[in-house]
């Protein structure tokens, strides 16, 4: 008759740096992963002057001038207005992409950020509401 080894996982002992880690600072690594998956883009407002149809497209002039497409992109968490950390590779897109003729430019602020601005009068956000 055969007896079988319990799982060797099952017998493995901790590591000196698992048992020594507490709980909660454990948990405290897994944390950047669940942030962003709610990290969440709540609203996307065009602003300037294709906004306000006062835009200029003469790429063929003497200027070469084309006005591009400004967007505040709202968040729901003050950490993704990181444009290093989470928005440079959809600015790089947006630049390279040949199919976008009219050029993109884009600012991140979160929902509370928006709000506090528009509480204290701040002219550029105020100027974006009335539009």
């Amino acid at each position: 008759m055969f007896a079988f080894a319990p799982d060797i996982a099952a017998r493995r002992p901790k590591t000196q740096h698992q048992a020594t880690q507490p709980r909660a600072l454990r948990q405290t690594a897994k944390r950047p992963l669940a942030f962003k998956k709610r990290g969440r883009i709540l609203k996307i407002i065009l602003f300037g002057s294709y906004a306000k149809g006062g835009w200029v497209d003469e790429p063929f002039t003497m200027k070469g001038y084309r006005s591009d497409f400004d967007l505040l992109i709202i968040v729901n968490n003050r950490k993704l207005c990181e444009f290093a950390e989470y928005w440079h590779k959809a600015a790089d897109r947006l630049i390279l992409d040949k199919s976008i003729e009219t050029p993109v430019s884009f600012i991140v602020h979160s929902r509370r950020e928006v709000n506090t601005y528009l509480k204290e009068g701040q002219y550029f956000f105020s100027d974006i509401r009335t539009g």
